[in-house]
């Protein structure tokens, strides 16, 4: 039986040297072990010392006050690798013990560790080509102090100090130990600064923080006591963002992602149940008051993004059990629930408006939904994932209803020239009044009058103009705008020539609908001979 092949341990120890994409991430390292070794305080700094001709020495150094090692540490576990005595605590971070080599990885002159415990103090030198010598300290060292030594130029080590901050920014945001980049605090608080709404849980073992970005993109944080394992996207979760510090979590080999075990799957299942408990709660909670706020309030803003996050539930299934849940209001103030939004609606429509008026009372009268809208595109997507035959249509661009008002002097004259024309033509016409079109979101402002089926009744606007003809028609009723300019010169008109006056205004209202020129034609002749007969009687 042939001999195995020797093990190339120079290949090993390389590519476990250049294990991250970032060779600055070394930093990280070292400062899991002095999380790891107890150290309530962790220094690290990156200074420029001079040499001759412009060129010098980089000094990465990384200080903890932590328990510090041994000579047998040092010689077993420092300079030795996987033998980390660290696995099955899981009060540690580190699980491999091949971090520390990961300091050669930018290449320096040299590496010194000085570290003392049980009243020994060490120091152990690297050179260049990865060999070491151990040397007794006659000082005494308060836990281990690490030093990286690098040739550079000035500009270089300018660069490295900036990539060093960001790899301590980034992969230790959120350690609860003191960590200090020269005199600066390396700590932000364990939220999401940038959710719209966002709830935390803490069981005392697992720490969570669920939130809703206002994109689609969802973010995963994992972390180890604070100690970033990953951050990634999780598509499982569109537009959640969540971050997570436990125990249960552990990060590969090569720490670019968490083991996906059975401590990862326990912390993803408290990480979905606050998403669909707690985190629901919250943006019911949030969109209640931004629906009640007014306009210009800040929480009237909010609810383009809190309709997006109520989307995002109810895509994942959380509204089996929440009916009753507030999701709109009409504009007079009716709470509308995500029962009443999933059913069917009259003519297969929910109708939109800014503002409450008379109209949109009258529409809710007769058995409308009516929804005030701040956010129409976000409320689209809401009611697409809970009601499928549903359209959304603008009050304002499917409806009208003037406010009618009592005929101004010479109005009496006008209606009953315009009367009787339009029966004249053929048109079958029955109350003829006046009213005001300018209200909320009124559509017919610029209108000369518009055709209802009675005064007063709520018209689709696409029928405004619509004057019924034939033996079985019903009549249709005519209301004139008051404040119309046009309308206000043919009351002055109508004193001496309503025929002219009632021609006028009709054919205002027929033009770009049915006026022709034969019609036009025939009006005229109409107005004329209505004319010619009060001037002979």
């Amino acid at each position: 039986m042939s001999e195995p092949a020797p093990v190339a341990v120079r290949d090993a120890l390389d590519e476990l040297v250049n294990q991250f994409a970032d060779p600055m991430s070394f930093l990280r390292e070292l400062i899991q072990n002095a999380i790891d070794a107890g150290s309530e305080e962790i220094e690290v700094d990156v200074e420029f010392e001079p040499g001759k001709g412009g060129d010098g020495v980089t000094v990465v150094r990384v200080d903890d006050f932590g328990i510090g090692m041994t000579r047998e540490i040092v010689e077993k576990r420092l300079t030795r690798l996987f033998s980390s005595a660290k696995d099955g605590d899981m009060t540690k971070i580190g699980k491999f013990g091949i971090g520390f080599v990961s300091v050669f990885a930018i290449e320096p002159e040299a590496v010194c560790v000085d570290t003392a415990r049980e009243g020994e103090a060490w120091r152990v030198l690297f050179d260049a080509e990865r060999r070491y010598r151990l040397i007794k300290l006659d000082e005494p060292v308060d836990g281990t102090k690490v030093k990286i030594i690098k040739k550079t130029t000035e500009e270089e080590s300018k660069d490295l100090r900036v990539r060093a901050r960001r790899v301590v920014d980034y992969w230790c945001k959120h350690v609860e130990t003191e960590i200090r980049f020269g005199d600066e605090l390396i700590r932000q608080p364990f939220d999401l600064p940038d959710a719209i709404v966002r709830v935390g849980s803490d069981d005392g073992f697992s720490r969570v923080v669920v939130g809703h970005n206002m994109q689609p993109v969802s973010f995963a944080g994992f972390y180890n006591s604070g100690l970033t394992l990953n951050e990634t996207e999780d598509p499982e979760l569109p537009g959640i963002a969540y971050k997570v510090s436990s125990p249960h979590l552990e990060h590969t080999l090569t720490r670019d992602a968490v083991i996906r075990d059975a401590g990862y799957e326990r912390v993803m299942e408290q990480v979905h149940a606050v998403v669909a408990g707690p985190l629901l709660d919250r943006v019911l909670e949030r969109l209640a008051a931004s629906l009640e706020a007014a306009d210009d309030e800040p929480e009237a803003r909010d609810l383009d993004g809190l309709w997006r996050a109520v989307t995002r539930h109810a895509l994942m299934g959380h509204f089996e059990d929440r009916g009753a849940a507030v999701l709109a209001r009409s504009p007079g103030g009716k709470p509308i629930t995500a029962r009443a939004l999933a059913r069917d609606h009259k003519d297969g429509q929910i109708l939109l408006a800014r503002r409450h008026s008379h109209l949109t009372d009258a529409l809710e009268d007769e058995g409308h939904t009516v929804i005030i809208d701040r956010a129409p595109r976000a409320l689209e997507d809401l009611l697409a994932a809970v009601s499928e035959q549903t359209k959304l249509v603008a009050v304002r661009d499917q409806y009208c209803l003037p406010v009618l008002d009592e005929a101004p002097a010479r109005g009496r004259l006008l209606v009953d020239a315009v009367r009787s024309l339009l029966r004249a033509e053929g048109a079958k016409v029955g109350d003829v009044g006046f009213g005001r079109f300018s209200y909320p979101e009124s559509k017919i402002e610029d209108r000369v009058a518009v055709v209802s089926s009675k005064l007063g009744a709520v018209t689709a606007i696409a029928e405004a103009v619509e004057l019924r003809r034939g033996l079985l028609s019903r009549a249709r009723a005519v209301t004139i705008n008051v404040t119309h300019p046009s309308v206000v010169a043919l009351l002055q008109v109508a004193s001496a020539e309503p025929e002219f006056a009632a021609y006028v205004l009709v054919k205002q209202l027929m033009l770009g609908h049915h006026l022709d020129a034969v019609l036009d034609t025939k009006l005229v002749q109409l107005a004329m001979e209505a004319r010619w007969r009060r001037s002979t009687t």
